[in-house]
């Protein structure tokens, strides 16, 4: 009867210590209601008008976190003191860690007639520079 007990209590303890030891963090490298910045360490040139935009996350071995059809929501203050804010989907999920990548079209002032200031957000993503920062939350 007491090894019973000993060999069920040996197999209880394995499968706690299995879950915890296998249980996957979900939480997100981002807080879901505050805005936090994130700092930009890499711009590239897709095309004429297209930018790959990759952004720092809190250390080199940070996941990102986000669920699959979730999105990212940057914002900035415009020269006129207002919030302009956009949601974005990464192109960069779980595997990329310590970062977060954003492929974007630049829409440039004074390109098409419906939209004469062209595209708010991507226009001053194109005008970050290496070290700058931007404030994102997610996932939305």
């Amino acid at each position: 009867m007491d090894n019973i007990v000993l060999i069920g209590s040996v197999i209880l303890a394995t499968l706690i210590a299995c879950f915890f030891l296998l249980k996957k963090d979900k939480a997100s490298s981002m807080n879901p209601n505050d805005f936090e910045p994130f700092q930009l360490i890499e711009k590239e040139s897709l095309s004429h008008d297209t930018r790959r935009f990759t952004f720092a996350l809190q250390s080199p071995t940070t996941k990102l976190g986000l669920p699959i059809g979730q999105h990212i929501s940057l914002k900035f203050v415009d020269e006129d003191g207002k919030g302009v804010q956009r949601s974005y989907t990464p192109t960069s999920g779980d595997e990329t860690l310590g970062k977060v990548i954003f492929v974007i079209k630049v829409y440039k002032a004074g390109v098409h007639p419906k939209f004469p200031d062209g595209g708010k957000m991507s226009q001053h993503l194109d005008s970050l520079n290496i070290g700058d920062t931007i404030d994102m939350r997610g996932p939305k």
